[in-house]
């Protein structure tokens, strides 16, 4: 079953005591997602991206990252994760550049250039902050990881597996990745890219997606009744090794495509992109052991949404969004 955290609260009604010191500079959970606007350089119009935070009940957003006010390599920053700390976000830039954004300093380091034989995707940080995981997709979407100062950049797979949406169990030991393209199955690895598993796999009829580790031995994903993602979306749950799979609930009403499937570090909170016919909207649902809960907010705007952990003084100090 799901492991859901609980979180115990003590008070001191009184008495002799020690004064309490400070109050700490506490992690809070929020959703970091991507806007598109535009601005007026040199006398051209640009488009460029802005890195956004909100608290998953939607009432607070703000700004992590302007585009605008940086050299025009980071007008593209199209996908953002948060590092262990709170501190730090790895940014893809286009289809070629790792770029590492310092939220207290707001400095900016390359970690992959513009490189040949190098198409970069969805990068995020090893539960350790040490290492950068993303897709190469210039080399058959094989997984690779880097160092933060950009060395060391090692393939994990080959090309007896073509994967995306990778992520790794809380406790970095494994690698969580779903079948680009053909959507047919989910694998696992070792953290050093050994022991390869396809967990699940589906006829050519139906679909999987999206997979996420809510523990270091379970998983959720998205299935699919048709190919190609389409048909009837439901989200499931199942052990790491594929066992005890369990339908949790259905997003949306009829056919909808599912897309940026996470969840909160106590995995509580579950998050998610529905696209129907109807809407586009990103729908953050409370989540239990053995189903979807009640809606706890939803927004139209932004994309490539993912749950992080931030420092509360960074979220608290961020420009709002306008």
């Amino acid at each position: 079953m799901l492991t859901i955290a609980a979180i115990s609260v003590s008070c001191n009604k009184g008495g002799d005591g020690p004064e309490p010191g400070p109050p700490s500079d506490e992690m809070m959970d929020v959703v970091v997602y991507t806007t598109s606007t535009e601005t007026t350089v040199a006398g051209e119009e640009v488009t460029y991206r802005k890195i956004c935070a909100m608290t998953p009940d939607g009432t607070r957003k703000v700004v992590l990252h302007d585009g605008s006010a940086f050299d025009m390599k980071y007008k593209d920053a199209s996908r953002a994760a948060l590092d262990p700390t709170g501190k730090k976000l790895v940014l893809q830039g286009g289809d070629h550049y790792i770029l590492e954004y310092d939220l207290a300093t707001k400095q900016h380091r390359t970690v992959i250039d513009e490189t040949p034989g190098i198409n970069v995707d969805d990068p995020s940080y090893s539960p350790d902050g040490g290492k950068i995981l993303y897709v190469n997709w210039a080399s058959g979407d094989v997984l690779e990881t880097v160092m933060l100062n950009g060395t060391n950049r090692t393939p994990l797979t080959n090309d007896d597996y073509a994967l995306g949406r990778q992520n790794y169990t809380p406790d970095g030991t494994k690698i969580v990745a779903a079948n680009w393209l053909s959507w047919g199955y989910l694998c696992t690895f070792n953290a050093n890219g050994t022991g390869g598993r396809k967990i699940l796999t589906v006829s050519s009829t139906e679909s999987l997606d999206c997979p996420w580790p809510v523990s270091n031995t379970r998983i959720i994903y998205a299935h699919y009744e048709g190919a190609d993602k389409e048909g009837l979306c439901t989200i499931r749950a199942c052990n790491l090794d594929g066992t005890g799979s369990a339908t949790l609930g259905t997003p949306g009403v009829g056919d909808c495509t599912l897309d940026y499937l996470t969840c909160n570090a106590a995995g509580t909170l579950i998050g998610y992109y529905e696209m129907s016919a109807s809407t586009n909207k990103y729908v953050v649902r409370q989540l239990t052991a053995t189903s979807l809960g009640a809606v706890v907010s939803t927004t139209t705007e932004g994309a490539r949404f993912r749950f992080g952990r931030i420092k509360k003084s960074i979220f608290d100090t961020a420009p709002a969004m306008p």
